[in-house]
């Protein structure tokens, strides 16, 4: 289990409001990732980007994994395990060259050169928030089971994600969604894209 927080916001936006938030709850986040914490902080004329990622060391326990992995275009943020990051690695990236055994740097390599299709070649549990800067998208991603969290919220000010849903929930205004509300008494738990709070939503699976 590992956790990842972030945000892209503009600048002209409250930004110490957007920080204090984000401070508190990936600091709160870190039983999600004891081992390791790192934070990652960029700005431009325009925009605000700030991501946390908090690591649970099971795979490759060296230090050269400690670390979110990025290049100046591309950034991985990933909760999960990938089942084939060997298969894949021996028959996608035969001539990379790798820092470490983690799955998270197949996976890294594999989202940079192969883009977002090769999805359908991960066997696993994982969600993802993966950045790309020439193309100014940010791709949230979870697998068919969807069983690792990943939540959204997006406003007026920016795009906000977390591996926990409190972070988004003190962003909102705490309006329950009555769909989801019925939903959860008529079923036990909520719909696939929703939460209990209006304009929180979870990534569907396989999405």
């Amino acid at each position: 289990m590992c956790g990842f927080i972030g945000y892209i916001n503009k600048n002209e936006s409250n930004n110490d409001h957007y920080k204090k938030k984000f401070n508190f709850f990936y600091n709160d986040q870190v039983h999600r990732g004891p081992d390791y914490s790192e934070e990652f902080l960029v700005k431009d004329s325009n925009f605000t980007l700030n991501f946390g990622f908090n690591r649970l060391a099971i795979i490759d326990l060296s230090s050269k994994a400690n670390k979110i992995f990025k290049t100046e275009n591309n950034l991985l943020l990933f909760n999960g395990e990938i089942y084939n990051a060997k298969k894949l690695k021996d028959k996608y990236l035969v001539d990379e060259e790798f820092e470490t055994k983690t799955d998270t740097e197949v996976l890294f390599k594999l989202l940079t050169i192969k883009g977002l299709d090769i999805i359908n070649k991960l066997e696993g549990i994982f969600s993802f928030a993966f950045l790309d800067l020439n193309k100014k998208t940010i791709s949230l991603c979870k697998d068919f089971t969807g069983t690792k969290p990943l939540y959204y919220f997006l406003n007026d000010d920016g795009f906000f994600f977390s591996s926990e849903a409190d972070f988004l929930y003190s962003l909102t205004k705490k309006e329950l969604d009555d769909y989801a509300l019925n939903y959860y008494f008529s079923f036990g738990f909520s719909p696939l894209d929703r939460t209990l709070v209006k304009g929180v939503n979870k990534v569907c699976p396989s999405q």
